[in-house]
This record gives structure tokens, C-alpha cells and sequence, in this order.
């Protein structure tokens, strides 16, 4: 599977949505960062109205990030179900082809079948 060329993943260990939303001319809400809330998995994606990012859970991190170093599905979902033993593929996929955060699937060799020429 390919992601889309508008969307990345940042992993931090730091609050970066909140460090990024407090920063955002127009906010006017609470300036307190709380830096013990833990990691953060975000997917910043580019958008008509400008940069948009989400927090995602640790297993969609996982696979997303196998996914987009061109893996095979079979070592993504091993890598989410690590992560997050709750990870469900179908909703993953249904939420990440349905929003375009995955834009295609990668044409991949099919081995162990014959040419037919034997």
C-alpha cells in the first residue's frame, strides 16, 4: 500500500499536538503543556485549508509506518498487533483508505508460481 504524498507520520515523545496547537495564531484557550502526558503519533496530512494534524493510536501508527516503507501487509499488521493488541485491521483500513491517508496498493512480485513454460 502507498500513502498519500500529503501525509507523514511524526512519533515524539513530547505533546507536539498540543505543543502545535497552542501555538496557533487565533488560540486563545489555556497556554499549559502538561510534557508527562507521554508519546505522541500523529499523521500531519496537507489539506485545502492548511496543515492538519491528528493523534493516532499506537497500533495505526505502527502499521502505517511499516505500510509507507513499503513493507508487505503481512509485517504491518505483525507490527501493529505489537504495538496495540487491540489493533483492528478492518476499521484501519476502512478509516485510512476512506479519508485518502492510503492512496493506492504497490504492485508486489508474485513468487512460487510457474511461468507455465516448464
Amino acid at each position: 500500500m502507498r500513502m498519500d504524498g500529503s501525509c507523514r507520520l511524526i512519533e515524539s515523545p513530547f505533546p507536539l499536538l498540543r505543543i502545535w496547537q497552542v501555538n496557533q495564531p487565533g488560540h486563545d484557550g489555556e497556554m499549559w503543556v502538561d510534557f508527562q502526558v507521554g508519546p505522541d503519533r500523529l499523521r500531519v496530512r496537507r489539506e485545502p485549508s492548511g496543515v492538519a494534524l491528528e493523534r493516532i493510536a499506537a497500533g495505526e501508527f505502527a502499521w502505517l509506518s511499516v505500510l509507507s516503507a513499503r513493507s508487505d501487509l503481512a509485517a504491518a499488521i505483525a507490527a501493529a498487533q505489537h504495538a496495540d493488541a487491540t489493533f483492528d485491521l478492518g476499521g484501519a483500513l476502512h478509516r485510512f483508505i476512506g479519508d485518502g491517508t492510503i492512496a493506492g496498493i504497490l504492485d508486489a512480485p508474485v513468487t512460487g508460481m510457474s511461468s507455465g513454460g516448464d
